[in-house]
């Protein structure tokens, strides 16, 4: 049976994105099941931005510690004796430590970095449903506010993308940021985009063209806008669980696709469809959902005191 598709609500008292009411009940959404994936190249890089952060800082502190200690000094009444003469002792290591503690802050660098990165890929994504909805003759409103020279850039490697492929007839969009089910996987999600695209469109390579075995031949694919500077294995999991619950919803077939699109933000960052279109292939994604599965039983054993699943 083929099922309407239509944004699913957030289950009651989730967090966003976390959990979905479906018509089966709730199910947990795909990126928070991932979540249970190995972090390593995260962590590294979490430790490496804050060993920045506390580098750049203790440069300032070395600065202006001299400046803090004084306004510490000011501070104290005139009169008050004993005050201003443990200020004086005060060793001036122990005045450039206290001063670096205030400049860090209470927020953690790494996760500054990660909030802003998340806003930019929301603008993103909002820019390209507003497009794809534009492309398919649907309701848009206005475009969406692009603030932030990194979304901008991400902007225009999607339209560099949506150029190459021909829009139409070659990439024909029938759905965006509509959510799917799988009652077999036990989740839920929400992908970017449902079209049928053209073997020449894809820019396949020959061992894929099996897949359009009539010249001008069509295929559905499901794609996921990523801004991350790279394409990684979570990512391409994602997409294939996607593929996966569209195909149990009876909505494509197994000859479908998935695919992974990157849209680099960074400044000299240039948008290049051999490396930054992935096509995943039916055999690829019947072994990622398989790697799926596999996170779903590690989610599902996870203690709960490492955090709301």
């Amino acid at each position: 049976m083929t099922t309407k598709l239509e944004r699913l609500p957030y289950a009651k008292g989730s967090k966003p994105g976390r959990h979905y009411q479906t018509p089966a009940g709730v199910y947990p959404s795909v990126t928070n099941i991932l979540d249970a994936a190995p972090k390593d190249a995260l962590i590294r890089w979490a430790a490496k931005e804050e060993r920045a952060h506390v580098v750049e800082v203790a440069e300032r502190a070395f600065e202006e510690w001299e400046v803090y200690r004084e306004r510490c000094r000011q501070a104290i009444p005139i009169d008050d004796v004993q005050a201003q003469g443990a200020l004086e002792a005060f060793p001036p290591v122990k005045w450039f430590r206290e001063y670096l503690i205030e400049l860090c802050g209470v927020d953690l660098a790494h996760e500054r970095k990660r909030d802003r990165a998340a806003d930019i890929g929301q603008a993103v994504h909002a820019y390209a449903e507003w497009r794809f909805r534009l492309d398919m003759g649907l309701p848009t409103g206005t475009p969406p506010l692009l603030d932030t020279d990194e979304a901008k850039r991400s902007v225009e490697a999607l339209n560099a993308w949506r150029k190459q492929v021909s829009l139409r007839p070659k990439l024909m969009p029938k759905a965006t940021e509509l959510s799917v089910w799988s009652d077999t996987l036990r989740t839920a999600g929400t992908f970017d985009l449902w079209a049928d695209i053209t073997a020449d469109a894809a820019g396949m390579v020959d061992s894929q063209s099996s897949l359009f075995p009539e010249h001008g031949d069509r295929v559905d694919v499901i794609y996921d806008w990523k801004t991350s500077k790279g394409i990684y294995w979570n990512q391409l999991v994602q997409g294939a669980t996607y593929r996966h619950c569209m195909i149990e919803r009876g909505l494509i077939t197994e000859r479908s696709l998935a695919a992974v699109v990157r849209l680099p933000k960074g400044e000299g960052d240039v948008f290049d469809p051999a490396r930054d279109v992935h096509y995943i292939l039916p055999d690829e994604c019947k072994e990622l959902v398989i790697d799926f599965r596999a996170l779903r039983r590690v989610w599902e054993s996870r203690p709960t005191f490492w955090g709301q699943k």
